[in-house]
């Protein structure tokens, strides 16, 4: 489905649909959890944070002058979509604040700045149990509050913030496309559990579902963002229509997910897994091109684009199939354990660490190659 042709019939369906999905990062602090296993994420913050750092301190003027939180007392709020359970959100949010006060000292006598309300949303599954009991959460410098829902539709009141942050989120979709565990589609998916060098039907599926997505996503935030606001996106995406394991070489993460997608076809081989199970089960998850986001963007007509700019950054794994290994478990075992059951969940990552290290050549060759994308976006006078 193209982006253009996105009706709003397909929007309500969306939003009203039952067959909404939730996703879940491996909750608490253990060794699995994603808290400790999202370092990758974190790697790709920090050229992220300096590009909104910039743009606040250019829009300054702008928010002081328009703002209610810089005119009549209400407070700046901040919302941070998709935050899941590590420190990294809180490393954004801080990020974020701090550069406000410390672009407000011309502005404002010390002691004056305005106050800060953030709002921490992920999904119903989300462990905010463990976010919220974060010595970062307890000693906040703002008033913090855990909004759980999916961000694929309104979460706040009309007009109510003045920055939005999510980063390494808006990939997920809101489910798998249906056609794609249809065996009765062209779109089927047999026998592989991603997007990745699949057949057209299923790239144009996938295609498909995240334009619906990002369209409700858009129709959200235009709503909820007060006009001249902004919205920092982070998230990956693909240099080409179709991604194969060979040409070009995948990110990291995308080989990692390939071999996940080969330990799985072994246990199918192997009578652990059903075959029927595995056809069934696709990680709903896409990668867009810069053309379809922006296609997406100029579709939906509330926000401009002031920055939109791949991200640059030369983190590099160690080879530790272990360590690499526990990246993917930290956010696919929940989607694994919920539609194989919890307890092929050791022998897969085993079987999937084994895959790494028989890899180890082409792993080692793909490790550094990041394909990530900041986009700045600003709400425009309704």
């Amino acid at each position: 489905m193209e982006a253009d042709l996105i009706t709003e019939a397909d929007t309500a369906e969306l939003q009203s649909s039952r067959a909404m999905e939730s996703i879940a990062m491996n909750g608490g602090l253990g060794p699995e959890s994603y808290a400790q296993n999202s370092s990758y994420q974190e790697s790709g913050l920090a050229p992220a944070l300096a590009m909104i750092e910039e743009a606040i301190a250019a829009d300054m003027e702008y928010m002081t002058a328009h703002f209610p939180a810089f005119t009549s007392g209400e407070p700046f709020r901040i919302a941070d979509l998709g935050c899941s359970v590590g420190s990294n959100t809180f490393v954004v949010v801080g990020g974020i604040i701090d550069t406000i006060l410390s672009n407000l000292e011309q502005y404002y006598s010390p002691g004056d700045s305005p106050e800060f309300q953030v709002f921490f949303n992920d999904t119903a599954s989300n462990d905010f149990n463990t976010l919220v009991r974060s010595p970062r959460w307890q000693v906040a410098r703002y008033f913090a509050a855990a909004v759980p829902g999916t961000f694929h539709g309104r979460l706040f009141p009309t007009s109510s913030l003045h920055f939005v942050h999510s980063s390494y989120a808006i990939q997920w979709l809101s489910r798998v496309p249906a056609a794609v565990v249809d065996e009765k589609s062209q779109a089927w998916n047999k026998g592989k559990i991603m997007f990745l060098g699949a057949r057209a039907e299923v790239l144009e599926a996938f295609r498909g579902q995240f334009a619906m997505d990002m369209d409700s996503f858009l129709r959200a935030r235009a709503e909820e963002v007060v006009p001249g606001g902004l919205m920092a996106l982070v998230f990956p995406f693909s240099g080409a229509h179709r991604l194969s394991i060979d040409h070009p070489p995948p990110p990291l993460i995308l080989l990692l997910l390939h071999l996940l997608e080969s330990a799985l076809s072994d246990m199918v081989a192997m009578g652990r897994v059903e075959e029927y199970e595995m056809d069934c089960f696709n990680l709903n998850f896409y990668l867009p091109t810069m053309e379809e986001f922006k296609a997406l963007v100029s579709r939906n007509g509330s926000f401009s684009i002031e920055k939109m700019q791949p991200l640059t950054s030369s983190f590099q794994m160690a080879f530790d199939a272990r360590a690499l290994s526990a990246i993917v478990r930290a956010f696919t075992e929940w989607a694994i354990s919920t539609h194989f059951g919890s307890e092929i969940g050791e022998e897969i990552f085993d079987r999937h660490c084994q895959k790494i290290e028989e890899s180890s050549h082409l792993v080692r060759s793909c490790n550094g190659l990041r394909q990530e994308l900041f986009l700045l976006l600003k709400r425009r006078p309704t």
